[in-house]
């Protein structure tokens, strides 16, 4: 069994693990799953004096914890619903193409302050890796295969993001390290 990892684009914690995985040639050997730990997020992005502030203290976190990640602070955290589910119809078109989509979302919102929960913008950057998307809204597969993923991560009684099951069986929770992330995957 490989690793499965439960995810949410919004998560700057989860952005520092598939940046981890991607360094290290394993992100092909991880499956994927999209999580919305925050589903009650703003449709379009917008900034609230709390959440800016947790936002700067998660940023500033990561910048102490993962020096070696390069991240910058967004305006706001996006819902990443929409995401979530473009990524569900793209794992079942192409698995490749959607890991390189996976990636390119973690950095629009990481790097360029992108806000993600746009589809016009979502659209944009998978059709920059693959012209099997045609459809500016995600399918009925996708969107059950989006609830399947949420159930299954609540009823595996992990809470938080990134969290998910190791190649031995074993639960995790948090931002694993790039030597334990290189030890499991080995």
């Amino acid at each position: 069994m490989g690793m499965i990892v439960f995810s949410d684009f919004n998560c700057p914690f989860c952005y520092v693990f598939n940046e981890r995985l991607r360094k290290l040639g394993h992100s092909e050997q991880v499956e994927w799953r999209g999580v919305q730990h925050a589903p009650d997020l703003l449709i379009p992005m917008r900034a609230t004096r709390a959440a800016s502030t947790e936002l700067a203290r998660e940023v500033k976190m990561i910048r102490d914890m993962a020096p070696e990640i390069i991240i910058a602070e967004p305006s706001a955290k996006p819902n990443s619903g929409p995401a979530i589910r473009l990524m569900a119809d793209m794992l079942m078109l192409d698995r490749t193409a959607a890991y390189a989509l996976k990636d390119r979302i973690f950095t629009a919102l990481w790097i360029d302050g992108v806000d993600i929960s746009s589809s016009t913008i979502l659209h944009n950057l998978a059709s920059g890796v693959s012209r099997l998307v045609v459809e500016n809204r995600p399918t009925d597969s996708a969107i059950a295969q989006a609830v399947r993923w949420d159930r299954q991560w609540r009823e595996s009684g992990l809470s938080s993001v990134p969290s998910g099951i190791l190649p031995n069986g074993k639960p995790f929770q948090g931002m694993l390290s790039a030597e334990d992330l290189r030890r499991y995957l080995a």
